[in-house]
């Protein structure tokens, strides 16, 4: 059996060495971290044959297994977005299901690995659990670090769990916009400088109304997260301009024409 003592050395060793990554790789390079860390800490102990009780009743009584409702916490588990959040669910499931207050990493990754069926790795669940701060309570078990789920930790729970969407299902292919002449795929920024050019922006528009205009005139649908990113990128170019209205809400417009734009305005309206 490993000393805590050299386990929460590894924890924390590994913790520094990851910190200076991008968050997205910390996870697996904690992971990889911490098994060699601790690999190389842990010695071989020297192989013994069994030592055989001569009295059954000297035996202690088996561990109780983790034994939870997967069909009342696999749902949730799998919307939850981290592990923190996964190992806190646990902790819950335990308390509530088994009344067992004090639960190992072990047994975390085991419940959720196994019970729950959950994509996570050993080193991570310890990682979140060393990270759990007012989330969790800790204490030196008989065999290493143990965790009970805190007040603060159970409200968090409550809150990402009631934002938690369900998990994502596979995207349906989308049917590209059209134009009804040309028939050709028409994009976001193309039915923009369309409008420009058609002197739409001669008043000030709202994203609501661009959207709209877009839908009833020209038979083109676009979402307005769509449509924002083409606007944005149109006023940063100095095409568009935008200001809020009193409703705070920004309108686009086009740029009042210089003098030598006004003037070439005129001639040609002249000789048309």
């Amino acid at each position: 059996m490993r000393d805590p003592s050299d386990v929460k050395k590894a924890i924390d060793a590994a913790a520094a060495m990851v910190r200076a990554l991008p968050p997205e790789l910390r996870e697996v390079a904690f992971t990889k971290a911490f098994d060699a860390l601790i690999g190389a800490a842990a010695p071989r102990a020297p192989t013994q044959p069994p030592i055989e009780p001569q009295d059954d009743t000297a035996l202690p009584p088996p561990a109780r297994q983790p034994d939870i409702d997967r069909t009342k916490w696999y749902p949730l588990a799998a919307r939850l977005p981290s592990t923190q959040m996964k190992t806190l669910l646990v902790l819950r499931a335990l308390r509530d299901d088994m009344g067992t207050e004090w639960v190992s990493p072990a047994t975390v990754y085991q419940v959720l690995s196994g019970k729950l069926r959950q994509p996570v790795r050993d080193g991570a669940v310890r990682m979140a659990l060393v990270r759990g701060g007012r989330y969790v309570d800790r204490r030196e078990g008989p065999g290493g670090p143990e965790y009970r789920l805190m007040a603060p930790g159970d409200e968090a729970l409550d809150h990402v769990a009631a934002n938690a969407s369900a998990p994502a299902q596979p995207a349906r292919a989308k049917k590209p916009r059209t134009s009804k002449r040309s028939g050709k795929p028409v994009s976001g920024t193309k039915a923009i400088q369309a409008l420009m050019a058609a002197g739409f922006f001669g008043t000030s528009r709202t994203l609501a109304d661009i959207v709209d205009h877009l839908a009833r005139k020209r038979a083109l649908i676009f979402r307005q997260e769509e449509l924002s990113t083409v606007l944005t990128r149109l006023v940063r170019r100095g095409e568009l301009d935008r200001e809020k209205n009193g409703d705070g809400v920004y309108t686009y417009h086009a740029h009042p024409p210089t003098k030598d734009q006004f003037i070439e305005g005129i001639i040609k309206r002249d000789a048309s």
